[in-house]
């Protein structure tokens, strides 16, 4: 296998500018808060901003905020997401469900 050797160190372009753009998917929003937070301790500072489904509410949260808090503010979203548990989405499900059988049956008289 051929090693390649670069003859000159890599260099950031005069006019780039630094971009954040974050995927969807559940899960994800999670690890951007995470990797958000590891990037800012190198004082990562986006210009832009952009994101899809869950990476589009990490985004919102952080171009929202001021710099002192938008770690914090992420750390906390995905925080309360995780209180939710299935056992109490199946009970919305089910007080629905009977709210609508009652209707139903008061309906027919």
């Amino acid at each position: 296998m051929t090693e390649y050797v670069h003859s000159m160190p890599a260099a950031t372009p005069a006019k780039a500018q630094p971009v954040l753009v974050l995927q969807g998917g559940g899960a994800l929003g999670s690890y951007q808060a995470g990797a958000y937070q590891a990037l800012c301790h190198f004082d990562f500072e986006p210009e832009w901003i952009a994101g899809i489904s869950i990476g589009a509410i990490n985004a919102a949260i952080i171009a929202g905020n001021d710099n002192s808090k938008r770690i914090d503010r992420t750390v906390f979203i995905h925080d309360q997401a995780h209180c939710v548990s299935l056992f109490s989405l199946q009970f919305l499900y089910d007080a629905g469900r009977q709210s609508r059988i009652w209707a139903s049956t008061l309906s027919n008289f």
